[in-house]
């Protein structure tokens, strides 16, 4: 880490299980730093990454960017609950239009929507209708949840509340 950053003045992050997007940040540093990390090493005479390894990190890069985007953007103060299922619908679509490496984004799909499910499926058992309610308040945000693929989840909302005001 010293000789890196000697060399060009940066080192490598590391990732942090307590800081969100610390794995994003951590990989995106790696490529910036790709030509000085390789140079340093093949002068250190140490293997470094091949070709598809450094692939494969461009790969996860481009599939955790949007989740730091709507991290970054649903972290901040001016934004509200309203933006939750947006940006929960956002990661969705990212995941299903992820084409090269399917698995992995199968896998981070099938866990997003099973964490998600009580936000976005009314006939989950655990559903809370306020962030789809919140989004409906918000005009920035209502044209997106007006939209007919969430008819279920605008009925399931209103049923919801209907329901609790009696």
């Amino acid at each position: 880490m010293q000789k890196l950053h000697l060399k060009c003045g940066k080192t490598v992050f590391s990732d942090n299980a307590t800081r969100w997007n610390s794995t994003f940040n951590m990989v995106k540093r790696l490529l910036a730093l790709r030509a000085d990390v390789n140079e340093l090493l093949t002068e250190l005479r140490v293997d470094s990454l091949t070709i598809m390894e450094w692939d494969r990190l461009t790969e996860l890069c481009t599939l955790l960017e949007p989740f730091a985007t709507q991290t970054n953007i649903l972290q901040s103060d001016s934004r509200s609950l309203s933006y939750a299922v947006p940006a929960v619908f956002d990661l969705d679509c990212h995941l299903q239009s992820f084409s090269q490496n399917r698995t992995v984004a199968k896998l981070m799909l099938s866990d997003l929507r099973q964490r998600f499910s009580c936000i976005l499926q009314p006939d989950d058992p655990n559903f809370n209708p306020v962030p789809a309610a919140s989004c409906l308040l918000d005009p920035t945000v209502a044209a997106v949840m007006h939209a007919p693929e969430l008819s279920s989840l605008l009925e399931g909302a209103k049923t919801f509340i209907l329901t609790e005001v009696r």
